[in-house]
């Protein structure tokens, strides 16, 4: 695979596909085997046509298609993808959030812990920092101008970055080339350059990764002594010069003390807790951990709910101009989706805007979301069709159709998203 393909994929999942994986990504042998006979259905049934290939369809093919899977995360997020489990997830509180937030995560099908934790933050867990040496900020660099080399060792991986230093190149100019290089090395590690006094810079590079290693004593390890171009720039830039360990956290859980690798960790598997600064509270007050109300609960899955939902409809509205008749049919399918639950959403606070957007009123006393279940299994299903086949809503030209007694399974039909992807690398 070439340097531009990796770009070009690396800037595909930046841009569209989710940060974080759920459990929701995992699929099993049924689940698989039943997309597969989806799509032959699908091939079975559709016709030939010729695609719209402008770059603006294939941002769209590819953003509708994220956008709808990410919405179904979230829905099914909100207690599970069973039907009647949907909207029932529990939200557990922090009474002192400047500390500490927690989310509740409970697995389903366990027994909910309904408990109270009192938690006393000693010290966060910090990563590893290493302070360079500060230099005059205009002056030249004082090594020839040549080619150079440094190694990092990140957990026993050997990374070698190369660079050309240029004749009257500045030292801050030459901070500012290894802070890029080693941020758009992505290993791990952060880069920057900062001012130390008037006239002054130095290079702090820092770790990802908080707490101490298991059975290391560093998270990264710079040297030259080893390297494949001339040496002399990690004495130079002193890279090595003052390095500042990574630590745990330390915390204690109803006056059990604790450590952690990580700043967030989970408490008897439901509760994740991020911890953001210590409890430096006169009377030492601890911060309560525990379950809210069921009514603060699903007030919390229905605003959620409803900001996914907006955030989906924001791409028939950011892809109008360039993708009318697809963005405008999708839109008409969604309120025509909204339309069939509307008077039956509006106990919950739920309204429809004249943009195709909802608003959201918490409710002090909200009923079951039986009503809502009903309206968030059609998203579902809705948005499990979009993941299916993103191409059914991007503007194409049909050229024949299939004669309906030899429908016979056209490979990759359904398929053209990946196909305009792959088209894309080239």
């Amino acid at each position: 695979m070439s340097f531009a393909s990796v770009q070009i994929y690396d800037n595909y999942l930046s841009l569209y596909t989710p940060k974080k994986s759920t459990r929701f990504d995992k699929h099993d042998r049924k689940e698989l085997t039943d997309i597969y006979g989806r799509i032959l259905d699908l091939n079975r049934q559709s016709p030939f046509y010729m695609l719209d290939t402008t770059t603006d369809t294939k941002r769209f093919a590819v953003q509708l298609k994220e956008s709808a899977r990410e919405f179904s995360h979230s829905i099914a997020s909100l207690g599970g993808t069973e039907s009647e489990a949907l909207f029932s997830r529990k939200s557990a509180y922090s009474n002192n959030e400047s500390i500490a937030t927690i989310e509740y995560n409970r697995t389903e099908h366990l027994q909910t812990s309904n408990s109270l934790f009192e938690l006393r933050v000693k010290e966060l867990a910090t990563p590893q920092r290493n302070t360079g040496a500060a230099l005059p900020s205009e002056e030249p660099v004082k090594l020839e101008s040549d080619s150079y080399s440094f190694d990092i060792d990140i957990n026993h991986v050997q990374y070698e970055l190369q660079f050309h230093i240029k004749e009257d190149e500045t030292n801050e100019q030459l901070q500012n080339k290894i802070a890029k290089l080693i941020n758009r090395s992505d290993f791990g590690l952060e880069a920057t350059v900062k001012t130390y006094a008037q006239d002054m810079t130095y290079l702090e590079i820092t770790s990802h990764a908080t707490g101490l290693p298991p059975q290391r004593d560093y998270h990264f390890k710079i040297s030259d002594n080893h390297t494949s171009y001339k040496t002399g720039i990690v004495n130079y830039l002193g890279l090595n010069k003052e390095i500042t360990p990574a630590t745990n956290a330390t915390y204690e859980i109803n006056g059990v003390e604790h450590t952690s690798y990580s700043n967030t960790f989970t408490l008897e598997d439901a509760y994740e807790v991020t911890l953001h600064n210590t409890n430096n509270a006169p009377d030492d007050e601890p911060v309560i951990i525990g379950l809210a109300p069921d009514s603060e609960s699903i007030n919390h899955n229905i605003q959620e709910f409803v900001d996914s939902y907006n955030s989906f409809m924001t791409i028939t509205t950011d892809y109008q101009d360039a993708q009318n008749i697809a963005a405008t049919r999708l839109r008409k399918e969604m309120h025509y989706m909204l339309l069939q639950h509307e008077e039956r959403i509006k106990k919950y606070g739920i309204t429809a805007n004249e943009d195709g957007s909802l608003s959201f009123e918490p409710q002090d006393t909200p009923a079951e979301p039986e009503a809502l279940r009903k309206f968030g299994n059609h998203i579902l299903a809705k948005m499990d069709s979009i993941s299916l086949n993103p191409m059914e809503y991007v503007n194409k030209k049909v050229c024949a159709y299939k004669h309906p007694s030899n429908t016979f399974i056209i490979p990759y039909v359904t398929s053209a998203y990946s196909g305009m992807l792959f088209n894309m690398y080239c």
